[in-house]
This record gives C-alpha cells, structure tokens and sequence, in this order.
C-alpha cells in the first residue's frame, strides 16, 4: 500500500511539473508576441497593403507563429474593425484595431471634345468625356460610367440649360450652351465641371 502511494505522488508530481512546464513555456510564448500600441486609429491610402509587422512584432521564440487578419477594402473613408489572430504552438492571442482607408482626391473629369460641334442628333456628350478616378496609392485609374438607373454607385452625369435640357444635338439646339457635368466616386468625394459647347448649324456640301 505504502508502495502504491509513492508510486501515486510521483506520478501527480511529474504532473504538476509538467503543468508547471506548460505553463512557462505559454507564458514565454505570450511574451514572445508584442502588438503594436497606437494611440489613434490607422488610416492607410485606398490601394496601400498592411503586413504582419504592422500590428505584431515577435520574438525568436515565437518565430513559428502564423499571424492572421483581414479587413475589408472596399470600405473606403469608414472606420472599421480589423482583428489580428496571433496562433503558435497552442497558443493564441487576438487583439482589435481601428482602421481606415483613406481617399480624399475626387474624380477627374475631362471633355476631350470640340468647342463646336454641327448638329447631329446622332452626337453624344459621353461620346466626349473621359471621366475617372486615381486610386491615390498605386496610381491605378478607374473609369467612371454614364450614371444608368438610380442605384449607381460611380458614376458621371450631366445636365444642360435650359435652353437645351434634353441635352441633344439636333437642330433645335443650334446656339451657346453651358454644360453642367458631376461625377462620384462612391467615396464620397465629388466633382464637378462646367464646359460650353456651341452647337451650329450643319454645313451642306
């Protein structure tokens, strides 16, 4: 009996060493992991990466850890919740940052067309426009279109005087007209753009 109680408290107490031994090899684990402390939200330029080492700096003893997050870029100009996930040996950690993606620049609106132009009722302004937006950090361009329907997102439009509201070409529109254009980037940023355009009468040959 005296024999089976020795044999009983060695083995508890190679339990509670190796207890002991988990967790200071956890603890050693967590104090590998150091997040990065930031005072104010990160705001980042739409287009811009994030890496692992923007949020979690890791010591040797955590060099097999696998560091997860992941955000959302299409939410431009929001503030949004990105949540690290640190994951080593059993050991994991999470911790939440405030992130913004940044794009303050507005659409670019160009007419690439004449100051006159003959009555065609064929003729389109869009025909003329090259509207778009820059992504700020790569440089990247992206088109706008024609605003069709009422659940465009990004989007160009124009309006005409009141002396040519269609906004047509024919010959009813012959004369001075100003030209109102408004583009979106679904950013929230906008532009805005005025051109005159004299519409004259058709030249017989």
């Amino acid at each position: 009996m005296r024999k089976k109680s020795i044999i009983l408290f060695i083995l508890l107490l190679c339990m509670a060493f190796g207890v002991v031994c988990y967790v200071t090899w956890m603890r050693g684990i967590e104090e590998a992991i150091h997040f990065i402390k930031e005072d104010s939200p990160r705001e980042i330029l739409w287009g811009e990466s994030l890496a692992e080492k923007d949020f979690v700096e890791l010591d040797s003893s955590a060099r097999d850890a696998t560091v997860l997050f992941h955000y959302d870029d299409s939410i431009i100009n929001k503030e949004q919740l990105l949540t690290v996930t640190v994951s080593c040996n059993g050991y994991k950690t999470s911790r939440a940052f405030n992130l913004t993606i940044v794009d303050r620049d507005p659409p670019i609106i160009k007419y690439t067309g004449p100051v006159k132009i003959e009555s065609d009722p064929n003729v389109r302004l869009s025909d003329y426009l090259k509207v778009y937006d820059v992504r700020p950090y790569d440089k990247v361009v992206f088109d706008l279109q024609e605003k069709d329907g009422d659940k465009a997102y990004r989007y160009y439009e124009y309006t005409c005087d009141e002396n040519n509201q269609t906004c047509s070409f024919d010959e009813d529109a012959v004369g001075v007209h100003n030209i109102h254009i408004s583009a979106y980037d679904g950013h929230g940023n906008q532009a805005y753009k005025t051109i005159k355009i004299i519409v004259t009468s058709p030249a017989y040959h």
